[in-house]
This record gives structure tokens, C-alpha cells and sequence, in this order.
């Protein structure tokens, strides 16, 4: 049988093409786990040291150059200003904002998840919604949210 035979009898509109689960990243910064869009991150890497230097915003904590390309690093979060403790289980995220470009962020651990879209679509951009992941609260936050509170 060929392929282009397999649903001669249907409609294509007939063939429904189900996405029912949204993939996120979840992210611990101090004892708080959040999660964001897999969609805005373009990548995760391993710590090294950022370049610091005097600058007006105290929660921009630096810069590093990935790559050739510089990529500021700025602090989410309350809980994440000037970590005092660096070590090597710390991993940088980069996420991209279409209006303001790359930067990264600090944090602890990182996970994939996935929700229901159902579920998804329940807390979509709203700043105090939460989900349960593994019996543990991820307060989920938008990229403009991160964006403001840093």
C-alpha cells in the first residue's frame, strides 16, 4: 500500500494532528522552583566565570562570552542577587526576548517538563500560577515576567 493511499478515504481536515502537552523548563533559583516556555530558551550551559563590572542595576551580575558572542547575565529574582557561593553545580540559562534580545540567568538545576496543554492553557501568563511536578509547587512565570523582575 502506498502512503499517499492510507487516508484516500478521509478528509485531511478528518485527520485531527493532536499537541496535547506543552514543554517547559523547570529552574530552581535559592529554594524556589520556577518554569518557563521551552520555547524562549536557546540554550543551558555549565558555569564558568562571568566578567563583573561596576554597573548601576545591582542585579545585573555580569557578562560572558559565549561563543564571540556576549550575552549579559543578570540576576532573577530577589533570591539570586549576587550569589555568594559559586560552585560548578550551577548552569547558566540563555533565554531570548524579542524586544530586548539574549541574556542569562543563574541557577541551580534544570529540567525538562511537560504539562497537559489543557493545563497549560489554564495558567498561560498568569504570574501566581502553580503546578505540581514530582508532588513539588513550580510557580510558573512568563518571559516578559522574568524579563520585569529583573
Amino acid at each position: 500500500m502506498q502512503p499517499s493511499s492510507l487516508y484516500a478515504d478521509q478528509n485531511v481536515s478528518d485527520v485531527d494532528v493532536v499537541v496535547d502537552e506543552e514543554f517547559l523548563l523547570q529552574f530552581k533559583i535559592g529554594q524556589d522552583l520556577f518554569a518557563i516556555k521551552f520555547s524562549h530558551v536557546v540554550e543551558i550551559c555549565e558555569y564558568f566565570p562571568y566578567v563583573v563590572y561596576p554597573y548601576q542595576d545591582e542585579k545585573h551580575l555580569g557578562i560572558i562570552n559565549l561563543r564571540g558572542t556576549v550575552v549579559p547575565i543578570r540576576a532573577a529574582f530577589k533570591e539570586n542577587l549576587r550569589p555568594a557561593i559559586l560552585h560548578p553545580l550551577l548552569k547558566y540559562i540563555i533565554l531570548s526576548h524579542p524586544d530586548h534580545g539574549r541574556f542569562g540567568i543563574l541557577t541551580e538545576t534544570v529540567k525538562k517538563i511537560s504539562v497537559t496543554k489543557q493545563e497549560f492553557d489554564s495558567f498561560n501568563g498568569l504570574e501566581s500560577s502553580l503546578l505540581k511536578t514530582e508532588g513539588l509547587p513550580v510557580r510558573f512565570v512568563s518571559l516578559n515576567s522574568l524579563l520585569e523582575s529583573i
